[in-house]
């Protein structure tokens, strides 16, 4: 217990210590807010068609990846018959 006290008294000025020594940045607000705009006013479309293309591909991979396990299975089979 008395160890727990002596741990958050260090803690706590260790906390006042580097409050001190480093000053929170404050970020240009009109930069801040472009931002949250255009963040806000992406249209919907535009994020139907990222998810659209992200899921494409995704396919086009498993796809790709079958067939060549598919086609590595068929020398494999082949290489063993002969």
């Amino acid at each position: 217990m008395k160890m727990n006290l002596g741990m958050n008294e260090r803690l706590l000025e260790l906390e006042k210590s580097l409050k001190s020594r480093l000053h929170p940045v404050a970020p240009d607000q009109k930069f801040v807010s472009h931002l949250s705009s255009r963040l806000e006013d992406i249209p919907i479309d535009q994020k139907q068609r990222t998810l659209g293309v992200t899921l494409l591909s995704v396919a086009a991979g498993l796809v790709v990846g079958l067939a060549i396990y598919l086609i590595s299975r068929e020398f494999n089979q082949e290489a063993e018959q002969a």
